[in-house]
């Protein structure tokens, strides 16, 4: 939402329904790697690393991941046995 409007995230940001970071912070974590599709390793690697460094338990590092676009490429099958995906 942000990437989109500053001023309705901010807007958001000044209900406190939600709590959520600073752009400035946003900015940041954007920033933190290039971005490129598929899975980033190198990134999960790094935030393991910080999680271990600051001496963060198992339950402390409990999350998910979101998708907020995907292209999907014509001619892709999906085989539900499986899970697999061919062209």
């Amino acid at each position: 939402m942000y990437a989109r409007s500053h001023s309705a995230y901010e807007d958001l940001r000044e209900t406190e329904f939600l709590k959520l970071p600073s752009g400035r912070l946003l900015s940041d974590y954007k920033n933190f790697s290039s971005s490129s599709s598929g899975w980033q390793m190198s990134t999960l690697q790094t935030m393991k690393k910080t999680f271990e460094k600051a001496n963060i338990g198992k339950h402390g590092i409990l999350g998910g991941l979101s998708v907020d676009e995907v292209k999907v490429k014509e001619g892709l099958v999906s085989d539900p046995s499986s899970f697999e995906l061919r062209v």
